[in-house]
């Protein structure tokens, strides 16, 4: 995914990058803990002992808490409205990456144009 830029004034690029970094920010864990457990309660899931359960999820909560938070709750609930099991983490990035690719090639075309 690629952006083209005509240019702007040098205060509205940095605008653009501030915003761009902020909606970018990693999701806080209680938001990505709500996230993955409400998508856990409605999706059904395999018989696994607790211990795999809890490194699962525990898992899955660190992983998805590098992302943006928006972006984490919108993967959580496609899955929970969407899947019949528990994804699996190449199912929920399926989801999550065009969002987040769309926002770094944003930020890479603001940089550019900001040097």
């Amino acid at each position: 995914m690629a952006y083209e830029f005509a240019g702007a004034p040098a205060d509205d690029i940095a605008a653009a990058l501030l915003i761009v970094d902020f909606v970018n920010q990693p999701t806080p864990r209680e938001i990505t803990v709500m996230a993955v457990t409400t998508m856990k309660l409605r999706c059904g899931s395999k018989n696994q002992t607790r211990e795999d359960l809890e490194a699962s999820l525990t898992i899955m909560v660190s992983d998805l808490g590098q992302y943006p938070p928006d972006a984490v709750v919108c993967a959580c609930r496609t899955c929970a409205e969407e899947c019949r099991w528990f994804p699996a983490w190449a199912d929920v990035l399926d989801i999550l990456l065009p969002m987040v690719r769309r926002r770094r090639a944003m930020k890479k075309v603001l940089e550019q144009a900001a040097a």
